[in-house]
């Protein structure tokens, strides 16, 4: 929005979208009213709003409602006229088809004013180059995380099911050790249940992790220690990508 835009806009409301630095208050968009959106759309990004309401009997359809819109579209919807929007019929009535076709159409992809203000997620649209730059951060933090691995093992002194355990504890909160091996690395490539059984008493004698109970009732728990170590590991060969 530029400078003359906002001074269009009173003080109250352009608080509510700046934050200190003159960046887009996310938080408090979101909360704005409805008319408080439109009221910025029509007044600073000069948008004209039409709002369709549902009547299958009396409501146009797509064609109706196209004819209507260019029709209206040749008459003068300055600030002058700003007052005159309910009886120049802004609010419009449409058929069902024509309600669900701009319903699912706002679903998909909000115009660029209006997402401006709510900065809303388009999940269905055009994937944003965000998107793509994610995803191929995810596509290479896999290829380098799976190109450490053995040298995570050969280097570190660590198995893999011991790596795998201590990743899975790192939060530091107490959980049972059946998970690990009945349902979180149940299909794992890099290790067997028989493997990660196992791991339990190796980190428990290395200082890893604490282990109390036995059998599938076991608790497990990082230590200090070992979040320590996951720490080092994760610094050195997994997160550097």
């Amino acid at each position: 929005m530029t400078e003359a835009q906002k001074e269009l806009l009173p003080k109250e409301l352009l608080f509510r979208l700046y934050a200190k630095g003159g960046r887009v208050n996310v938080k408090e968009t979101a909360k704005m009213g409805f008319l408080a959106k439109v009221f910025v759309l029509f007044k600073a990004l000069k948008k004209r709003v039409i709002i369709i309401v549902e009547d299958d009997a009396n409501g146009m359809d797509e064609e109706e409602y196209f004819k209507w819109k260019k029709l209206t579209s040749k008459q003068n919807y300055s600030q002058d006229n700003a007052g005159k929007l309910i009886t120049e019929a802004q609010f419009v009535l449409g058929n069902k088809e024509l309600c669900d076709t701009y319903g699912r159409l706002n679903y998909l992809s909000n115009s660029a004013a209006y997402n401006y203000l709510s900065k809303s997620k388009n999940k269905d649209s055009i994937k944003s180059d965000d998107y793509i730059r994610n995803q191929n951060y995810v596509c290479r933090f896999i290829n380098h995380y799976d190109s450490q691995k053995k040298k995570i093992v050969m280097e570190t002194g660590l198995t893999m099911a011991e790596w795998i355990t201590l990743t899975y504890l790192y939060d530091g909160l107490e959980k049972l050790g059946k998970v690990l091996y009945t349902e979180k690395f149940k299909y794992s490539y890099n290790s067997s249940s028989t493997k990660i059984k196992v791991s339990f008493g190796t980190l428990q004698i290395k200082g890893f992790i604490t282990k109390h109970g036995t059998g599938k009732g076991c608790k497990l728990q990082i230590t200090a220690l070992g979040r320590e170590r996951v720490n080092s590991i994760l610094h050195k060969y997994v997160t550097n990508c």
